[in-house]
């Protein structure tokens, strides 16, 4: 009997239109909170899935280099998807220059390889062309996360997992608090003051804070 493709997706690509197509390709979908990279395609294959206008924002806001620099660490076989047909040197009238280095950056200094697709059904339909290259007995006990995370992905992770915060909240929450402990003991005013963190995202993180548990 074929083995089944499975793929790893972190939750918030869950109502993309990559993972509808591939549901509709019968590729098993697992959902988990990755602390690093958006889909894990084995063992040791992760992607990061930025559209056009997504990827010149994060070079221009320092985020690119860190979040591949993670994949590095994290994965033998890690590649970014830049996906979308828009002119990205129209973009926020950046430089045409100061792309081709980041390009160029990615490709000599971290042996990154980028993957332009036009669309979100073009991305699945790569991801199951690299999901049959990569079945093996692997496929089937794929796991989220091959190395232990580091101390800063863990704290990532935990403050990520609180309602209505994603990993760059999280990390502007622990820029301001430091630590958990100050993060969990804070005032709602406090909270409100981080970036990204509205009225109701704060009531909802100090409700689960001080919420009895029960089975």
């Amino acid at each position: 009997m074929e083995q089944e493709l499975r793929i790893v997706v972190d939750h918030r690509e869950l109502k993309s239109g990559v993972v509808k197509e591939l549901f509709r390709n019968k590729v098993h979908i697992i959902t988990e909170q990755l602390a690093i990279g958006d889909f894990i395609l084995g063992e040791h294959v992760v992607c990061e899935r930025k559209g056009v206008e997504d990827f010149v924002n994060s070079l221009l806001d320092g985020r690119l280099f860190k979040q591949v620099k993670q994949l590095k660490d994290a994965y033998k076989k890690p590649f970014l998807i830049i996906e979308g047909t828009r002119d990205m040197y129209s973009v926020r009238n950046v430089h045409a220059n100061a792309i081709r280095g980041a390009m160029a950056s990615l490709a000599l200094d971290f042996s990154l390889p980028i993957i332009f697709t036009k669309d979100e059904k073009d991305t699945a339909h790569f991801f199951i062309t690299i999901l049959k290259r990569e079945k093996t007995d692997t496929q089937a006990n794929l796991r989220a996360a091959p190395k232990p995370l580091t101390d800063v992905e863990l704290m990532e992770y935990i403050v990520s997992s609180f309602p209505g915060v994603g990993r760059r909240t999280a990390q502007n929450i622990l820029l301001q608090f430091k630590t958990i402990h100050s993060f969990v003991t804070s005032e709602h005013e406090q909270l409100t003051s981080v970036e990204g963190v509205g009225k109701i995202t704060a009531e909802r993180i100090k409700d689960i804070i001080q919420k009895r548990y029960k089975q």
